[in-house]
This record gives C-alpha cells, sequence and structure tokens, in this order.
C-alpha cells in the first residue's frame, strides 16, 4: 500500500511565498512578489525566505548553452 505525502506547499502552486526563520511554516503568500513584498513590509517582518511555489506537475531542469 502505497502511503500518501503530504506537501504543505501544496495550495501555494504558482504563487510566492514568504517562509518563517527555519522554512517550515508559510507565513504569508501572494500571487505576484511585488505583492508579497508589500505584505512583508506592511507587517515588518524579518528573516523571511522567499521562494516562489513552481506547479507540481512541471520539471524544471536546468539549461546549458554551450558556446561553439
Amino acid at each position: 500500500m502505497k502511503k500518501k505525502v503530504e506537501n504543505p506547499l501544496l495550495n501555494y502552486e504558482n504563487k510566492w511565498v514568504a517562509l518563517d526563520e527555519k522554512q517550515e511554516k508559510v507565513v504569508l503568500f501572494a500571487d505576484t512578489l511585488a505583492k508579497l513584498q508589500k505584505k512583508i513590509v506592511k507587517q515588518k517582518s524579518r528573516s523571511l525566505a522567499v521562494m516562489w511555489v513552481s506547479p507540481f506537475d512541471v520539471y524544471l531542469a536546468p539549461y546549458v548553452l554551450k558556446k561553439n
């Protein structure tokens, strides 16, 4: 029997989030980085990690361009 993994960021797909100091809990979120920045300034929050939560059904891979 497969065990379902709970992802705490599942509700924040395609959104910008601010995580607490230990990066364990979403403190603030917004659709755009500008809106999230305004929320952070308004709340006077410190020591937050800001990241964009990409869609979980899409894979991002680095692509290296080589000069010939």
